[in-house]
Formats: structure tokens, C-alpha cells, sequence
């Protein structure tokens, strides 16, 4: 029993049975008294007691009616209900009961007997109470299990799928499709830098809804603010901007891993059902947040390795050995679409001289503008390698003869009008001879396509340098050179 006195409310139309009652009870218990049915209903609506004793024999609304409509009310249905009345048949009695009584009294009371009664009810309802409280606190706690058992199982097959994605973009999408499973009811998104732009934050996935006002970008300084990987949103914050409703109702956590920042998690907790919902969505996210940002710092490294087995780190170009695996794949695909495609090999002219003279580290710096020059000028689907050396390649799909000579042209006057600087002082102007060859019908060998362009490139050289020579040209003039020979034998 607590410490505030139970209430009783006394419901009998004899004002002398009230007092006679409310002076017996008065010592143990608060009694309210009603004089009429409908007077202790109503009382009863207002402020529910903890034990009714109720009369039978009443006029209006009589003890079992009054009974039966407090039995109706969802908030007055477990009160429990004496019956005292000086009915003494077991017909009555067995009424009484099947009305929802607890118990039933004949009059006269045993005032003793009676206020036993009373508290062994009152034990009993606080007992049921208590019972019903277990087994609601019960429920919530299966109901959170569940809940976590079935964010494990769908956090782990995040991860299952995670480790086989190939690249970024495929993570981005299995990360928005299991985090709008996790966090069903609560908006989030994902963020992480810009590749075109490192000062940016690009949004890359997000659940939910999401208000339409929430921008694709924002500056990365909003990284800074974050620290120990996780902040509430607060009134300064630049994470304000995220949060469209109470600041304190939104978390951000900074995927960050040895110095690099791979991204930022936002989740929205408005919708929390109460304090611990929301301390399991907070710990929820933290560890999605160190999945994420593990799953996504092995495919950096991975797009790193990749880079680093393709690419010249001098010049930034593609190396020799991605160009002979992509090569014969793109001389398929523009047999099969019946499109052209040209290849190009250029060599800086006197290049082994201009080492020699300048150093290698100013050979490197040329290299390196050349570089950086031909990927300027490339479009998306144009291939630039460094063949080997001072030597470079480039695969231009869908480009005739004439139009890769054009596009040739114009570089081989950018290159030569470069200006380098090297130890305080400016590089002389350097040259490159260049030689094209175009794919014929039915090519498809790599290696002849490449030997024809080389065999132009040696024409150029041969012609003088700096100059653009076209493998059809220079076959012929081959031709005329060789029939010359013949007629003066």
C-alpha cells in the first residue's frame, strides 16, 4: 500500500447509513459519500477512487444498473465494487456478482469484517496494478528486443553487401535502401565530400521525408563543428541547417577514420516514441556510422590500389597496361556500332637532348604540363596514356582521321606555345611530332592499329618534326618512296 490514504466512495440513498459508514471507515480511509446513482457515476467520472461501496435498493438507478454503467466506463472498470445491502438472498447475491461486483455485504455491516474486506480488495487491485505494470513494461522490453534484433539483422546484411560492392556509388545505394529500413519512422541522409569538389559535402543517400528545403551541397567546413564523431544540432550550429524542426531533435555523426572524413550521417529523432527510443536510435546510428565508414574507407583504398595499377603517377595519365586491356574492347565496340575510332601517338621531340641539358627534373616538370594539357582537352569517353618514356598515346572513339588531325593540330600548338617555369627560370618551348592512324573496316587488332600510328609518328620525325602526319598519307608517300627506288634500281 502507498502512503496516501485509499479513497472510498459510499453510494446509499440513507444519509444514516452514509454517516454510520463514513465514521467506521474514517480512520484507515478518505471516504467520499453519493447519495444517488447517478451522484456517485458522476462522482466517480471525475475523480476515480479506489474502492466503491454501493447499495442495492435505491430508487432511480439502482445498485446493480449503477454497477453495470460504472462497469462501461474503460477508466472505472477495474475499481472494485462492494455491494452492501440488506438484501439477503443468494439469488441477489449471485446478481451483485454477475454485474462486476467484488464482494457483497448484508446488512447490518460488521464494521470489523467490513474494513478487512476493504483492504484485502485494495491489496488485491494494487497487486493487479502492479501486475499490469510488469507485464506492460514486459511488452516494451520484448518490443525493444525485437526492434534491436531486427536492426542487427538488417545492419549485418548492410554489411554483407557492402563488402561486395565494387565502388562508391553501389555503397551509396545499398546504405539509403538499409537505412530507410533501419530508421523507418525518421528522416536521415547521408553526405560525403565532393570528389569534383573537396570543399563540398555532397548529399549521396537519403530516407525518409526529407524536407524539400534540405540542399544537395554544403561547404565541408560543417565537419568541423563535430567532434568525438557525434553533436546535437544546436542553435549556431552549421548543422542547423539540416534540422527543420527542434534543434536539439536531430544527430549528426562524422564518419571520420585516421584523419580523413569519409562522410556525415544525419537522422532525424523527432519522432522518438520517449527518451530510451531515442538513446537506442542514437546508439543505432553510431554503429551504422562505424560500419559505414569502414565499409567505405576499404573502397577508397580499393578505387586507390586501382588507380595506382592504372595510372602514371608522373603525368596522371593512364599507363601502357590499361591501355592494351581497353584498347581491343573499344575497337569491338565501335565495329559493333559501326562508328570510327583513331589513335594517336605523340613523342616530345629531342627529349633525351632536353634531359640531358635541363635534367631530368625538368623533363619531369614538361611531362607532367603535357599531361595535364591532354587532359584538358580530352571528352568522356577519350583515352590519354603514357606509352612509355617521352612517348603518349591517345584513343579518340568516334573520331575520323580528319577530325582527330584537327584535334591534334590545335594540341600540337598548345604544347609548343606551354610555358614552364623550373629553378627560377623559364623552360625553352618544346615540340611534338604526332602520327595518326584510323581504324579501317573489319580492324580489330590493337597492335596494327597502334604500329600503323607509330609508323606515321616516325614519318613525322622523318618529315622534320612538330608536325601531324595521318596514316594514310604517310603510307602513301611510303608507297611512292619505295616505287621510286624501284624504277631508279
Amino acid at each position: 500500500m502507498t502512503d496516501e490514504r485509499p479513497r472510498i466512495l459510499a453510494i446509499d440513498d440513507t444519509p444514516a447509513n452514509l454517516l454510520l459508514l463514513g465514521r467506521a471507515l474514517a480512520t484507515e480511509f478518505d471516504v467520499q459519500i453519493a447519495t444517488s446513482g447517478a451522484e456517485g457515476l458522476a462522482l466517480a467520472t471525475e475523480s476515480p477512487p479506489n474502492l466503491i461501496l454501493l447499495d442495492v435498493m435505491m430508487p432511480g438507478l439502482d445498485g446493480f444498473e449503477t454497477c453495470q454503467r460504472l462497469k462501461a466506463i474503460p477508466a472505472l472498470r477495474e475499481i472494485p465494487i462492494i455491494f452492501v445491502t440488506a438484501l439477503n438472498e443468494l439469488e441477489s447475491e449471485a446478481k451483485g456478482l454477475s454485474c462486476g461486483a467484488a464482494d457483497y455485504i448484508t446488512k447490518p455491516i460488521h464494521v470489523g469484517i467490513t474494513i478487512q474486506r476493504i483492504r484485502n480488495l485494495l491489496e488485491r487491485e494494487q497487486l493487479r496494478q502492479e501486475v499490469a505494470r510488469q507485464r506492460d513494461e514486459l511488452a516494451v522490453r520484448v518490443q525493444a528486443l525485437q526492434r534491436h534484433e531486427d536492426w542487427m539483422s538488417e545492419r549485418n546484411r548492410m554489411i554483407e553487401q557492402l563488402l561486395a560492392c565494387t565502388n562508391r556509388e553501389q555503397a551509396y545505394q545499398i546504405i539509403e535502401q538499409s537505412a530507410a529500413a533501419l530508421f523507418a519512422d525518421h528522416a536521415g541522409l547521408l553526405a560525403a565530400p565532393d570528389q569534383a569538389d573537396p570543399s563540398q559535402l555532397r548529399v549521396v543517400a537519403r530516407w525518409g521525408e526529407t524536407p524539400a528545403s534540405m540542399p544537395d551541397r554544403f561547404p565541408a567546413e560543417v565537419s568541423d563543428e563535430i567532434t568525438d564523431g557525434i553533436t546535437e544540432a544546436k542553435a549556431r550550429h552549421p548543422c542547423d541547417q539540416f534540422s527543420q524542426g527542434s534543434p536539439d531533435a536531430s544527430l549528426e555523426v562524422l564518419l571520420s577514420l585516421g584523419g580523413q572524413t569519409y562522410g556525415l550521417l544525419h537522422l532525424d529523432l523527432a519522432n522518438a516514441l520517449d527518451a530510451t527510443h531515442c538513446q537506442s536510435l542514437c546508439s543505432l546510428c553510431l554503429s551504422l556510422g562505424e560500419s559505414i565508414k569502414l565499409a567505405l574507407a576499404n573502397l577508397r583504398l580499393q578505387e586507390e590500389l586501382r588507380e595506382a595499377a592504372i595510372r602514371d603517377l608522373l603525368t596522371g595519365l593512364f599507363n601502357r597496361r590499361y591501355l592494351n586491356e581497353t584498347l581491343p574492347r573499344e575497337l569491338h565496340r565501335c565495329q559493333r556500332e559501326a562508328k570510327p575510332l583513331a589513335a594517336a601517338m605523340l613523342d616530345l621531340d629531342h627529349f633525351k637532348r632536353f634531359n640531358d641539358h635541363y635534367g631530368h627534373d625538368a623533363g619531369d616538370a614538361v611531362l607532367q604540363r603535357v599531361g595535364g594539357l591532354l587532359k584538358r582537352y580530352l571528352r568522356a569517353e577519350d583515352l590519354a596514356c603514357r606509352y612509355g618514356g617521352e612517348e603518349l598515346t591517345l584513343i579518340l572513339p568516334n573520331a575520323t582521321a580528319d577530325e582527330a588531325r584537327l584535334r591534334l593540330e590545335r594540341i600540337r600548338q598548345d604544347i609548343m606555345a606551354l610555358r614552364i617555369s623550373h629553378q627560377d627560370g623559364e623552360l625553352p618551348a618544346i615540340t611534338v611530332s604526332i602520327g595518326i592512324a584510323a581504324t579501317q573496316a573489319g580492324q580489330l587488332d590493337a597492335t596494327k592499329l597502334l604500329s600503323r600510328a607509330d609508323a606515321a609518328l616516325y614519318r613525322a620525325k622523318a618529315d622534320g618534326r612538330n608536325r601531324v602526319v595521318v596514316a594514310a598519307v604517310a603510307e602513301a608517300q611510303a608507297q611512292a618512296t619505295a616505287s621510286d627506288k624501284e624504277l631508279n634500281a
